[in-house]
């Protein structure tokens, strides 16, 4: 009986490059004019890594700006390689998917599929606690809105997830997008009067505009339209915008209005025509309760007042708010005194590298519908992870939200990396959500917070943040989670066992996530999980799978025993690379290996010791053959990508054989990623390569001779990223694309749809 493909997918992890990252006033000088994918990364990590070697140790603000910024420099390059173009550029995410699937889904009716069931969602759909537990956390979600009338029934987008609909409250949840062609969700908006019109903006809200970040666009593919309540969607324009928001006429509902980075568009017939009322980056608008006429809306320096429904703005530059560039501001109002207008606003760029970015620009005010404002307070930063410490880690391009209580217009609920709260308009705040799950701070909530919405009905406040929804409960002010059958986990690998037999993977902000039971999983530790392995008895000859190995941002650990978890590679404490691919010998669980772009190193004491075996880049993917010990095929690259096997059975450090050249001769383009290999079960000789990238002759390919030459298996591939391959008993040959599987049956020259049931998301693993 052929084996149950196992399989866990990703969305796109990120929908921007620069979504988080302050490219600072020297690093925009070294970028310029650069076009190549890999020379922009390797000038970006060469920037920071450099900063982080000249910091003071004790200079504790400069430190966190360094480490904030590789972190998400290492993420975003992480899911942009495999979207580079032929010529070595930069692709867009969103258009290569987009045009790949309305041409492959079409084309894929006429070609037989192997697939006789389909796939099923393992999760995680829920998360249960443990006594090791850091946090929790379903995945991102950004956006909430609410039913005009109904108040259980509730709507959440994510920008990896797409759009769910719940009927009670959020106890449970159900997708409504997941065959989209774009499944990333920028916005929400619910007709008034029919609830079952939905209008959702495709993309990532909540990613940078700044200099450089254009020529990175998110997967915006424009505004879906569902007239039946999410069982089919159509495109309705304003297609390759990124958008931020969107609003409806409350009692004129052909009218809606959209702000984008090109400014506020405006439809009067529901969307299927728009015409521009500004051109102006636009990051949040809002109507005045109770008067529609009067539209807000904010650009980074900018508040725009509108008197004839969103036709015409008229701006005015905000006094205190001048002296910075690029920063974000979001509008809050309340019904409780309609006149009363509130900005929050994050900061600009940090053009001189000196770490300033972080600090708070300022709580604003206006009782004159926006005519004058005034700075209300400048402390404290509320963009701060934790009340009492003076470290601001500000992101505000990525995660700033503001609510104003309906029945209180005193009461006040703003967030970035936490919640905090007033009670007296803004004059001073208190912290009432805590950054870490320590079991010592309460009201713990996911942080990375994206919005903050009181549902009118209830007048209870929702939050939606990089872990899920969650709600405030009215009577104790504790933060609940209400995100059962979400599922918008954002995994980069997955491993089928743990020692205790459950499935487990890394994900992007929610560390390492294993499953409890059904599709319930729990945070086996927090941070940004990657690769992760166990020593299971059908991989290692002598395995009892009694250790778990994984890698986490930059640190790699065994098991999890209090903080003596770290065997990290010591070389790598001064590099700081991140995402360690790890192996294991096929023999002996106590031979490990991790790969990054500065060499493939080997422990033969479970990570105890560690010696470099090959210089070079190693850190894209890593696969031991499972029947020979220590033959290692490898991969990555840097300022060059290289193909490696290297056989350690012939001495260490062992004699390495670059297999770049061989494979080119194929027709793989050394410009593209090479992005997963995987070795036959039976005969080592046989390999398989997968890459990323666009070009159409460039996909997959397979050698019978250990690498010393290759056929081109690319075949009819869809032109999108090729993320991994994995063969079966059969020969046969499943590749994860960024649009599905495809299967190949051995001796065959075209390659099957295997994606029934399967929603529209990258599949970074089989």
């Amino acid at each position: 009986m052929k084996k149950i493909i196992l399989l866990l997918t990703i969305s796109l992890i990120s929908t921007s490059i620069w979504a988080q990252i302050d490219l600072g006033g020297d690093l925009q000088k070294k970028l310029k004019g650069k076009t190549k994918f890999q020379e922009i990364k390797q000038i970006s990590l060469d920037h920071f890594n450099e900063l982080s070697r000249t910091v003071n140790s004790s200079d504790r603000k400069k430190n966190k700006y360094v480490s904030k910024n590789l972190k998400h420099l290492n993420r975003k390059f992480w899911i942009d390689e495999f979207y580079v173009n032929s010529d070595g550029t930069p692709g867009n995410r969103g258009q290569i998917d987009y045009e790949a699937i309305l041409k492959s889904k079409s084309q894929d009716k006429t070609l037989k599929s192997a697939q006789q069931s389909p796939w099923v969602l393992e999760g995680p759909v829920n998360m249960t606690t443990s006594d090791i537990t850091i946090g929790d956390g379903i995945g991102r979600f950004d956006h909430i809105a609410f039913h005009p009338t109904n108040s259980n029934i509730m709507w959440a987008g994510s920008p990896v997830g797409g759009l769910f609909k719940t009927t009670n409250g959020g106890t449970n949840w159900t997708a409504l997008t997941s065959y989209l062609p774009s499944i990333g969700v920028a916005g929400i908006a619910v007709h008034p009067s029919n609830p079952n019109i939905i209008y959702v903006l495709s993309g990532d809200s909540n990613s940078s505009s700044g200099w450089f970040g254009r020529d990175f666009r998110a997967g915006n593919q424009g505004i879906f339209k569902t007239y039946d309540g999410g069982s089919t969607w159509e495109s309705i324009g304003l297609d390759n915008k990124r958008m931020r928001d969107i609003l409806i006429h409350p009692t004129q509902a052909n009218i809606i209005l959209v702000a984008t980075d090109d400014g506020i568009f405006r439809s009067t017939n529901s969307g299927d025509t728009w015409i521009g009322s500004t051109t102006d980056l636009t990051t949040d608008i809002e109507f005045k309760p109770g008067n529609p006429d009067i539209v807000y809306a904010v650009s980074s320096n900018r508040f725009y007042k509108s008197t004839d429904g969103g036709i015409t703005f008229n701006h005015k530059i905000i006094s205190n708010l001048t002296d910075f560039a690029g920063g974000r501001i979001v509008i809050g109002t309340t019904p409780h005194n309609s006149n009363r207008v509130y900005l929050f606003s994050g900061p600009g760029l940090d053009l001189d590298n000196d770490g300033d970015d972080d600090a708070f620009r300022g709580f604003f005010s206006s009782t004159n519908s926006g005519e004058s404002f005034t700075r209300i307070t400048q402390t404290p930063g509320l963009f701060t992870s934790t009340q009492g410490i003076d470290v601001p880690n500000d992101q505000s391009d990525y995660d700033i939200a503001i609510a104003v209580n309906p029945l209180n217009e005193n009461e006040i609920f703003v967030g970035g990396l936490v919640v905090w709260r007033t009670t007296n308009g803004g004059i001073s705040w208190n912290q009432v959500s805590s950054y870490w799950d320590n079991f010592l701070l309460t009201n713990y909530m996911h942080p990375d917070i994206h919005d903050l919405q009181y549902n009118p009905l209830t007048n209870q406040l929702f939050c939606a943040n990089d872990g899920g929804i969650y709600r405030r409960d009215i009577s104790t002010f504790d933060w609940i989670p209400v995100y059962n059958g979400l599922s918008a986990a954002t995994f980069f690998r997955f491993e089928i066992e743990d020692d205790n037999g459950k499935l487990w993977g890394g994900a992007q902000d929610n560390g390492i996530m294993i499953q409890s039971s059904g599709s319930s999983f729990f945070n086996y530790n927090g941070g940004d999980g990657y690769d992760v392995m166990t020593d299971h008895f059908y991989d290692v000859d002598n395995g009892n799978s009694n250790d778990v190995f994984y890698s986490m941002n930059k640190t790699i650990c065994k098991d999890r025993i209090g903080n003596n978890c770290t065997i990290g590679v010591p070389e790598n404490d001064t590099i700081g690379e991140f995402f360690a691919e790890l192996a294991m010998s096929p023999v002996d669980e106590e031979e490990i290996y991790a790969g990054y772009n500065h060499g493939l190193y080997f422990s033969d004491n479970a990570g105890g010791d560690w010696e470099k075996v090959a210089s070079g880049p190693a850190g894209w993917c890593i696969t031991s053959c499972r029947n020979r010990d220590k033959l290692i095929y490898f991969a990555g690259g840097g300022s060059s990508i290289r193909l490696s096997r290297w056989d350690g059975s012939l001495g260490i450090p062992g004699f390495e054989t670059n297999l770049t050249a061989n494979l080119m001769a194929a027709g793989y383009n050394a410009n593209l990623k090479i992005s997963d290999i995987d070795v036959s079960r039976t005969d080592f000789t046989k390999v398989y390569i997968s890459v990323g990238g666009t070009d159409n002759n460039s996909k997959l390919f397979s050698s019978v001779n250990s690498g010393n030459s290759w056929q081109n298996l690319s075949f009819n591939l869809p032109n999108v990223p090729i993320f991994c391959v994995k063969t079966d008993e059969t020969n046969g040959i499943y590749a994860g694309t960024s649009i599905g599987v495809y299967y190949l049956p051995f001796g065959s020259s075209n390659w099957q749809p295997f994606y029934n049931g399967l929603p529209n998301v990258a599949v970074t693993e089989i």
